[in-house]
């Protein structure tokens, strides 16, 4: 034999014995049965699920991943997820023995509870089951999956308490129960996780009762506990030998002292907006690199500190509290095209800074502010809104001229002096009331100021002229 012929016999079987090992299928043929129980299971599978057929190899499915040849290329990942199926779980997920990865998401009609099947999946470590209809508790048995290290449950209609149990997972490093119908107290345990603290979401659900104290010992890198009815004390949550990024304890009933509350410099988002947090926030929080930050609607007092990112995100982060208005809200540095601090408790005088601003709307109504308010007008604002009404006011009006802008103007119940100018005849205002004022002298004819019904001049100190019943002298 020629060694040309031995050659091309070589090349010949050399290619035989690669075709036969291409064409080998690497799926295991106990997954395979399983992935065409699941695709039976799944109610009109559309998109990529119909494309699983039998007499391929599993591994190159799409939405299945396989191990290498050390888990003999066993189903290590299977997601599913934006498809029109209608199902619940499929028990044979359970029959994936090496899954590591398993995802349901965005499956608007899958339904029913949490499979229990999956308490067999012993290599399990991340597990997503997000943004679907699933109802029920929680199981307990996810605390006999030792290898999981990512839960999310977010978006479905899970109820019940949350399972203490799953503060016993040694490999836990991200918890997300959010946006479900979840009772109950956080649970005590949840301050003792084995390993190190977990990113922890748990807000819009029902949650009640004080949080446990032990949190407090953990350095979670993020925690949401946004929209429940958690109530008492949460400030051992921060502290500056931490390394927390984002606290969200927005919406809740959290009643702490704010004053001596140090946060750590690593803090990038602080939402503590409605609760009954009381004190005056603390100068050290000027040091903070904050990217988001709201603690509106709270029972604060006292001063904003100046400096730092206190001031970036406007009027808006500090509305609704008790006490003064601070001097720091006339230098706000970007655009605030609205200041509403209506129906609180606010005392003193407004700032005189406030002048140097240009506000679209401006209410500080039914508070207990006194003092001059004549700042804020002016003939080169644009102002549109403005509502002092209910408050201790005191200022000349006679020499206030109006924004041309101006379509709504509230100063009723104060103690305004001085007569109604004439150059108001020239504004197009839509809404006018100056009533239980100190006001004397005729109210100017022409312009806007006549159509307006008589209870807009109601009770001042002399007023006359249409449209009152009192003509002037």
């Amino acid at each position: 034999m020629s060694k040309a012929t031995t050659l091309l016999l070589f090349l010949f079987f050399t290619l035989l014995l690669l075709t036969t090992s291409l064409s080998k299928d690497l799926c295991h043929k106990d997954d395979k049965k399983a992935l065409l129980k699941i695709k039976k299971s799944l109610s009109n599978p559309y998109n990529n699920i119909i494309s699983w057929e039998p007499k391929e190899d599993c591994c190159t499915w799409f939405n299945v991943d396989c191990g290498d040849a050390t888990v003999n290329h066993r189903v290590t990942s299977l997601h599913i997820s934006d498809d029109q199926i209608s199902a619940q779980i499929p028990p044979e997920v359970g029959d994936l023995p090496y899954l590591q990865t398993l995802i349901f998401r965005k499956l608007s009609n899958l339904t029913g509870p949490i499979q229990p099947t999956i308490a067999k999946l012993k290599y399990l470590r991340f597990l997503r089951l997000s943004w679907t209809n699933l109802t029920g508790p929680i199981p307990d048995f996810f605390s006999q999956l030792k290898n999981l290290e990512y839960i999310d449950l977010s978006y479905n209609d899970l109820s019940g308490s949350i399972p203490t149990s799953l503060a016993l997972l040694p490999k836990l490093e991200y918890l997300e129960l959010s946006r479900n119908k979840l009772t109950g107290p956080i649970p005590e345990l949840f301050g003792s996780f084995p390993g190190k603290a977990p990113d922890l979401f748990l807000s819009h659900n029902q949650l009640t009762g004080s949080i446990p104290k032990s949190l407090g010992k953990l350095d979670f890198y993020r925690i949401d506990l946004s929209r429940n009815k958690l109530k008492g004390d949460a400030s051992m949550l921060f502290g500056t030998n931490k390394k927390t990024w984002t606290i969200d304890l927005s919406r809740n009933m959290f009643q702490f002292d704010i004053s001596k509350v140090k946060v750590a410099k690593t803090v990038n988002l602080l939402d503590l907006n409605h609760n009954g947090i009381t004190g005056s926030i603390p100068v050290q929080w000027t040091e903070l690199s904050l990217q988001t930050f709201n603690v509106s609607y709270n029972r604060l007092c006292g001063p904003i500190p100046k400096g730092g990112e206190l001031q970036r995100d406007g009027a808006y982060a500090y509305l609704h509290n008790k006490c003064t208005i601070p001097e720091s809200f006339g230098s706000f540095p970007g655009e605030v095209p609205y200041l509403i601090l209506s129906h609180n408790q606010l005392s003193g005088s407004i700032p005189k800074s406030l002048g140097n601003l240009d506000f679209n709307r401006i209410d500080f109504s039914r508070n207990k502010l006194s003092g001059d308010a004549s700042m804020l007008f002016g003939a080169n604002k644009t102002t549109f809104s403005i509502d002092l009404s209910r408050n201790m006011f005191q200022f000349d009006l006679s020499r206030v001229v109006l924004p041309e802008s101006l379509g709504v103007l509230d100063l009723n119940h104060n103690g305004i002096t001085g007569s109604i100018p004439v150059q108001w005849t020239e504004y197009s205002l839509q809404f006018l009331n100056v009533s239980y004022n100190g006001l004397c002298g005729p109210i100017p004819t022409g312009g806007s100021l006549q159509k307006f019904d008589s209870y807009t001049y109601f009770h001042n100190k002399c007023l006359c002229g249409a449209p009152l019943d009192s003509s002037c002298k």
